[in-house]
């Protein structure tokens, strides 16, 4: 008997083990036409890049053709214009506050989601259509209105290449529909704002069928030059489409990370690429303060070992001491400078290979992060975020053991009091 209740058990063992070995050999390979899924992508879409300046689009159009079933496109605030709009089937599409997008007509595929936070407008004589299974409207305080006067879509703008030499002419493009895609002629202009902030305004000329054009030729700065192309006419709600290019130069120019104001650099020899401007290390120095934050730029078309000398025009005069420090390998190095008079312009000196003043083993590149340092007044304001985060502890524990020697001492009289 107990022989035949070990061999049941053993089977029934067996059985399970056979089971659990099936569930996980087809639970590992599920069959082809299975469909895994896969987490949702959230595509972010502002036109002119200001609100999100790493948005994946401009238009919410491309942004859709871009997305798959599940996906979440978030329209950030702009103006955004478009003929037959559609929220393909499965998308979350959020409008948000400050967002205008206006469209001739729109459907909702299946399944799909919108989200009202902006103002919506729709022209009158066409439909919504919300017919799909499945669709869903939520108004977090948007606004929806009929439009009964057509307007224009810009679209299609580009210039004739990407990045340019200085002093080089600058082709721009575009083309102006109305809502119903028939090319319209209209006053176009594009309002240039340069690396050091200020701003030219070019006139784009009709040429036929929608299409406009114009010539920007005061390419004397380095650095991104951004574009807008606004299109008005007369009875029509105009729109506005952003591009941008880049001009290499000796001089570039570009906002400091700090707020303080524009920065320009120029290197005696060779051209700047690629300036960009960041706030300070958290691992700054210890006591340099640095109020126009941390500039990062490539200097190509060197010699060899060639030293070159950057002149530095910073918003506001620097005081008496200040270094440019360099940023190399985790730790920072100052370097003297050649105009250390307490005015706004700096010159310092870098030299392709040397380390640490050229942060890249390329030949004939320096490569430099760094910026203009001092040293900071003495007294508490002195001291980096991290480093209070460290010291308050610290004052917790000395106010601690104070209040906690106060109290010993309290104590110990009481003590003695009640003995005498």
């Amino acid at each position: 008997m107990e022989g035949t209740r070990m061999t049941a058990r053993i089977l029934r063992t067996t059985l399970v083990l056979v089971l659990l070995g099936m569930i996980l050999t087809f639970g590992m390979h599920a069959p082809e036409n299975q469909i895994v899924a896969q987490a949702p992508t959230t595509w972010y879409v502002d036109d002119d890049k200001l609100d999100s300046p790493d948005a994946d689009f401009s238009t919410i159009h491309d942004a859709m053709d871009a997305s798959s079933f599940g996906d979440i496109i978030i329209a950030c605030p702009g103006n955004y214009h478009e003929i037959d709009a559609a929220i393909a089937a499965g998308r979350t599409l959020t409008i948000e506050a400050g967002a205008v997008w206006r469209v001739r007509s729109l459907v909702l595929r299946e399944w799909s989601r919108w989200i009202h936070r902006g103002i919506f407008y729709w022209q009158a004589g066409y439909s919504i259509d919300l017919s799909a299974e499945g669709v869903r409207i939520i108004n977090e305080g948007g606004h929806g209105y009929k439009d009964y006067n057509p307007f224009l879509i810009v679209e299609d703008v580009q210039t004739d290449r990407d990045t340019y030499a200085a002093y080089q002419s600058v082709q721009i493009v575009g083309l102006v529909t109305d809502q119903n895609g028939t090319g319209v002629s209209a006053n176009v202009t594009a309002k240039i704002e340069k690396p050091d902030g200020s701003i030219e305004t070019v006139l784009l000329s009709d040429t036929g069928a929608g299409n406009h054009e114009g010539t920007f030729a005061d390419t004397s700065l380095g650095g991104t030059y951004r574009v807008a192309i606004e299109a008005e006419k007369v009875g029509y709600t105009g729109h506005a489409a952003w591009l941008s290019f880049e001009v290499e130069s000796s001089t570039a120019c570009i906002a400091t990370a700090t707020g303080s104001g524009i920065a320009c650099f120029t290197t005696s020899d060779g051209t700047i690429r690629d300036l960009d401007a960041l706030p300070a290390s958290p691992s700054a120095p210890s006591g340099i303060m640095f109020p126009h934050g941390v500039f990062s730029f490539r200097i190509t078309g060197l010699t060899p070992g060639q030293t070159v000398t950057i002149t530095a025009e910073l918003p506001d005069p620097v005081p008496l001491g200040t270094k440019w420090w360099k940023y190399q390998g985790g730790s920072w190095y100052p370097l003297d400078i050649g105009s250390d008079d307490g005015d706004d312009v700096i010159a310092f000196t870098l030299q392709d290979g040397l380390f640490p003043e050229d942060g890249d083993s390329t030949s004939g590149q320096i490569t430099d992060p760094g910026g203009p340092g001092n040293p900071g007044s003495v007294g508490w304001e002195t001291y980096p975020v991290s480093k209070a985060r460290v010291m308050l502890p610290l004052l917790m524990l000395a106010a601690a053991v104070i209040a906690g020697t106060g109290l010993l001492l309290l104590s110990w009289r009481s003590r003695g009091s009640q003995r005498t």
